[in-house]
């Protein structure tokens, strides 16, 4: 129990410190986690490793084996974003990732005009490590730092974030989770200094068998960006055999999105997973796809 209050200090003392920077680059706000993604968004309880590194590091605590698996979707406004990790089995399990965004083509005029004057492209890059380690059977601690990247034009800005979180199975098949994430500063980019979106989540999820009808979990949580509004995430997934699993989800106060879909297709150590999440306001819709190999 002792483990448990220090953990929950040490998450609220990071919030509070950072709780009066001003938001920015948004492309860490966009998760690459496919399973998560049809589930609501729900990966900080409901997550697996591969989803430690966007939404908790203490998950990579949850691996029976190594590794790898790669993610690509187009999000709105051409925004293309891949995201490849993996992850290792040892007395402190540990992984690595990188993922990066772009958009290509953004036209530039310095006034109207029929054709733009010329074309620039915007990237971001962050890449990283997470390291997670079992406090008590029961509790795992996690540890992420990552670097990262931003060019947009004829500037950049780059700097360095850390995350950190807690997972703990409450009784069997209960799960909890909470994080805090994007802790950290940027260099000038500009004459101004661009602030990382400091978010903190928490979450649980339960698991339970359907008998001859497969398994289930149902998972909720919610989640805080500094300097917007609260947002709650809800989600199901339904593994009626061990060869399928099929995910759905609700987003509570986002931004032109709420419903989210999913499947998950399983064959021994390979794993093939798609998301999707359809925008209003004539946004369009998101479509995930991810592979992951176990070794």
């Amino acid at each position: 129990m002792k483990n448990i209050f220090t953990t929950v200090v040490i998450l609220f003392f990071a919030v509070n410190c950072f709780a009066d920077a001003p938001n920015g680059l948004a492309f860490l706000k966009i998760s690459p986690d496919v399973r998560s993604s049809g589930m609501g968004e729900t990966g900080v309880a409901a997550g697996d490793q591969r989803a430690a590194s966007y939404y908790n590091p203490a998950l990579l605590g949850l691996m029976d084996s190594r590794g790898l698996s790669f993610t690509h979707h187009q999000w709105i406004q051409d925004v293309g974003v891949n995201f490849l990790e993996a992850h290792f089995k040892s007395k402190v399990n540990f992984g690595f990732f990188v993922v990066s965004t772009g958009v290509e083509d953004i036209e530039i005029r310095t006034n109207p005009t029929q054709e733009p004057l010329s074309y620039v492209d915007s990237r971001d890059l962050a890449l990283g490590m997470d390291l997670s380690y079992m406090i008590m059977p029961n509790l795992h601690l996690g540890f992420g730092a990552k670097y990262i990247y931003e060019h947009v034009y004829s500037d950049y800005t780059d700097g360095f974030a850390f995350d950190i979180g807690a997972f703990y199975s409450v009784i069997e098949n209960l799960d909890f989770g909470v994080s805090v994430n994007n802790i950290g500063a940027m260099s000038e980019m500009y004459n101004e200094k661009p602030t990382l979106p400091l978010t903190a989540r928490f979450g649980g999820a339960y698991r339970f068998s359907a008998g001859s009808a497969g398994s289930i979990v149902i998972a909720a949580g919610g989640n805080y960006v500094n300097e917007e509004e609260f947002r709650g995430n809800f989600g199901l997934e339904y593994v009626p055999i061990d060869l399928i699993a099929i995910r759905a989800g609700y987003l509570y106060n986002y931004d032109d999105r709420a419903l989210t879909a999913g499947i998950g297709l399983r064959w021994k150590n390979l794993g093939l997973d798609f998301a999707y999440v359809p925008f209003e306001n004539d946004l369009g819709d998101v479509q995930r796809f991810g592979f992951y190999l176990n070794f």
